[in-house]
């Protein structure tokens, strides 16, 4: 199925509130995963396993091409996060609480 070209101003005009409210949506509802400390949990796990912050480089370029995929999810998802107001407050905070549930198991 193709979209049709919004040609009508109006049409236009109501698309990008519709997006724009549905972006809001998105954003508060992180906002209130990361508010609790299984979103923030859930947020350090999400951020192991795409490896945002690791080189995605294998001798296999496959592995390489995955690592690559994965990486990017990551890096979407904070994005999103750095674009919250107190996003990146909140990964902080998520950065604690994983150090102190390590040094206490």
């Amino acid at each position: 199925m193709t979209r049709r070209a919004l040609t009508n101003p109006e049409q236009a005009a109501e698309a990008q509130r519709a997006a724009e409210s549905a972006d809001r949506r998105y954003l508060d509802d992180l906002r209130k995963i990361m508010e609790t400390p299984h979103g923030r949990r859930f947020w350090m796990e999400m951020e192991r396993r795409t490896g945002i912050f690791k080189p995605s480089f294998d001798n296999s370029g496959s592995i390489t091409a995955r690592n690559e995929g994965m990486r990017l999810v990551g890096l979407l998802f904070y994005g999103d996060l750095e674009r919250l107001d107190g996003g990146m407050d909140l990964r902080h905070k998520a950065l604690l609480e994983q150090q102190q549930d390590q040094a206490s198991s």
